[in-house]
């Protein structure tokens, strides 16, 4: 290393003589040079190795950096082609389901159509069949009342038909069973034949001859009475004839008179036996009405406007708006309100109600579907819970005010005439689908009403209406928060009170 080291200045001083170089000058270069040298190499080997890691650092770096950017640009695309797909996804289906509304708006258009061309033809047929089943049941009825009366099945002459045969042709086929229909010769029910007259008969002196209890006439809006012309037209050759189960029979002059309805009301009579079809001398009279007070009632204050009555009997707002709801909710069944006057009372109101009377007894009739029913029967459970009787408003049909007719108990009842509906007879029917009608405001139509009733889809639902044994509660109620004016109650005067016509 030396030898190459003191050789390679003598080749580099080529420029000048060697001969001129004494031994001493070359020996001092060759020592200078042999102490420079080494210095000099490790510096030169320790930079290259750090540039040249720099360089590669770099490269790294940039290549890296390439990398990040390529990875950057492919979530960039990928996110941006996902949700362009699932953009063009929803956008196909929006136009499936856009194209699909308007196939089934034009389908609907067309069934739409097809049902207006052919519900003339469906009602008519309907209104022909529903005609053609009651005439079909008022005649079976007709017969077996007939049949009853002559006491001719028990001995059967030979060659005739049995009872078996009659009971048979008498069948009411897709109808209620015999068990439930109209009595037969074996059944233990006795029919009352009740009809509508245009307006209450009134004696000299001015007292109806259709109440039944001692209670007077009402003064609420002029509405059908109904009366018993059984009591005035019979015959007395028909009455010495009559056998002791059958029913009674209207004379002629009843054809003045609208038939009503024939209830079969024989469960009601205490003296007949399930075996035995004495019939009692009184019979029941029952009046149906929709304008009249409950003959139990006491006394009738009014009229009363709406707004009297939610200031008279201080209503909260919601109280008043739920019960002006009920004017127009379209639903079927009864339109009630229970509500409290303060701590002392509890207070109902009720638009229009269908009435039902006989002697002693008032019963509030109304048709709903089961479930209405049962709700019905449980809120006015519950409202007796804190009072056994209620303070009782009325609103007749077709009026703008309201009745107070006392302090009545409220209790619901099981039916206490199966299936009143199948044994009303037209004009009667008529005037029990007109409130119905009317109660849905139009929206339900009377063909759809006549189907539900005749379904059974729609129950009668009664409650039974009592006066409470103390009258002057009523009265006092009447003076101190309706503004009556009238004397204190007191026996004597009994029910000769202001607005109460004897």
């Amino acid at each position: 290393m030396l030898e190459r080291s003191s050789f390679g200045p003598i080749k580099h001083l080529g420029c000048g003589s060697i001969s001129s170089l004494t031994p001493t000058a070359v020996a001092r270069s060759s020592h200078s040079q042999s102490l420079r040298l080494p210095m000099s190499l490790p510096e030169t080997s320790n930079k290259r190795p750090i540039r040249e890691e720099i360089v590669d650092l770099a490269a790294t770096l940039a290549d890296t950096q390439a990398k990040l950017q390529q990875i950057a640009e492919r979530i960039v695309d990928d996110d941006v082609s996902s949700w362009r797909k699932r953009y063009e996804e929803l956008e196909k289906s929006h136009r499936e389901a856009v194209n699909s509304a308007k196939w089934l708006r034009a389908q609907n258009i067309d069934l739409e159509n097809k049902l207006s061309n052919y519900k003339p033809e469906m009602n008519n047929a309907l209104t022909a069949r529903e005609d053609a089943f009651r005439k079909l049941k008022h005649a079976r009825k007709v017969i077996r009342d007939l049949l009853t009366e002559r006491r001719d099945m028990s001995s059967p002459r030979s060659g005739t038909l049995t009872q078996e045969d009659i009971d048979e042709a008498l069948d009411d086929g897709p109808g209620p069973s015999r068990s439930e229909s109209s009595s037969s010769s074996n059944s233990s029910e006795k029919t009352v034949r009740l009809h509508l007259a245009n307006s209450p008969s009134q004696t000299e002196g001015g007292r109806s001859s259709t109440t039944d209890s001692g209670h007077s006439a009402s003064t609420f809006p002029r509405s059908g009475m109904v009366t018993s012309p059984a009591r005035s037209v019979i015959r007395p050759s028909a009455r010495g004839s009559q056998q002791p189960g059958s029913p009674l029979r209207a004379g002629p002059s009843a054809r003045s008179f609208q038939s009503l309805t024939e209830m079969a009301s024989r469960a009601q009579s205490p003296i007949e036996t399930s075996s035995s079809r004495v019939q009692s001398p009184d019979v029941e009279t029952w009046r149906v009405h929709f304008r009249n007070p409950p003959g139990v009632a006491v006394l009738q204050e009014g009229p009363i406007t709406w707004d009297r009555l939610q200031a008279t009997l201080n209503l909260e707002d919601d109280t008043a708006n739920s019960l002006h709801s009920l004017v127009s909710s379209p639903d079927l069944g009864m339109k009630l309100v229970i509500t409290h006057y303060g701590k002392k009372a509890t207070v109902a109101c009720l638009l229009d109600p269908i009435l039902v009377d006989i002697p002693g007894k008032s019963y509030l009739l109304e048709w709903g579907r089961p479930r209405t029913n049962r709700k019905l029967e449980q809120y006015i459970s519950f409202n007796k819970a804190a009072d056994s009787a209620f303070h009782t408003f009325l609103h007749p049909p077709n009026k703008n005010y309201w009745f107070y007719v006392g302090v009545l108990e409220w209790t619901p009842i099981p039916a206490p005439v199966a299936d009143l509906w199948t044994i009303l007879d037209d004009s009667s029917r008529k005037q029990v689908l007109d409130i119905l009608v009317k109660r849905t405001n139009g929206e339900v139509k009377e063909s759809e009403i006549v189907n539900l009733l005749d379904s059974g889809a729609l129950e009668h639902f009664w409650v039974e209406l009592t006066a409470i044994g103390d009258p002057s509660v009523s009265f006092d109620f009447a003076t101190e928060v309706l503004g009556r004016q009238a004397s204190p109650f007191s026996p004597s005067s009994g029910r000769r009170a202001a607005g109460v016509k004897e």
